[in-house]
């Protein structure tokens, strides 16, 4: 799995939607760590790491994975 640069509007954008979806207890330090874990290879184990997972996906941050 390759990752492009993954920039502070793009975690902002992931945050404000899986808010919208799973409420306010979503920040950019929660998406933050679930990247980092996607960034050493780590598959999602969650559905928020899935969903980081997905939306950076279609923005063809990440490919190959």
């Amino acid at each position: 799995m390759e990752i492009g640069t993954i920039t502070d509007s793009h975690i902002k954008a992931i945050t404000r939607n899986l808010r919208a979806s799973y409420g306010a207890g979503i920040t950019e330090d929660l998406v933050n760590a679930e990247i980092d874990k996607l960034k050493q290879g780590e598959q999602p184990t969650n559905i928020i790491g899935m969903f980081t997972k997905g939306m950076l996906e279609d923005a063809g941050l990440i490919t190959g994975g």
